[in-house]
């Protein structure tokens, strides 16, 4: 390079400039299309990871509500009907989206099997309180304590003494 008066050499350097790879998702659980019964403890998790080697930050919601901020989380609370959760997995520069959805159905109906279990132990529990009633009415009951006999002589002396004074002849 030279400006006329003073001639000034300089090296040329050189720019890599590398983009930022987004973060890929791997799987997600549970999968699309899954049922699920009411109340029943659900697993979600995703299993991502980021070329660039950057820290991920995750964010789980359902019609923009958050339900949680980790790689994975449980639930048992989603109400019955079809629920699309959303998941954003983020590096700090780029995001990947991904969405699941799952069913959530009523627990079945007790069948005629869970009424008849109920009436057998219903029968069982009055036959072992009848059966423990007779055993202890047949139990051999302590004797009943006999009164001393009573001296009939000694108790006309007090009668007396206590109305008319001292017996006769004492």
């Amino acid at each position: 390079m030279s400006d006329g008066t003073a001639a000034i050499k300089s090296r040329s350097v050189t720019f890599q400039v590398k983009a930022n790879s987004a973060p890929q998702v791997f799987s997600l659980d549970p999968a699309n299309g899954w049922k699920f019964t009411k109340g029943q403890k659900i697993l979600f998790s995703a299993n991502a990871s980021d070329a660039d080697g950057d820290a991920l930050a995750y964010c789980w919601t359902e019609n923009g509500v958050p339900l949680s901020t980790s790689a994975s989380f449980y639930k048992s609370d989603l109400a019955v009907g079809n629920h699309n959760i959303h998941l954003v997995v983020s590096d700090g520069k780029t995001t990947t989206e991904a969405i699941l959805a799952i069913e959530i159905t009523e627990p079945p109906a007790a069948g005629p099997g869970t009424a008849l279990f109920a009436m057998l132990g219903a029968v069982a529990t009055i036959i072992v309180v009848a059966v423990i009633a007779v055993v202890v009415m047949r139990r051999k009951k302590p004797p009943v304590p006999v009164a001393a006999p009573v001296d009939t002589e000694v108790d006309d002396l007090l009668e007396a003494a206590a109305s008319k004074g001292p017996p006769p002849g004492v």
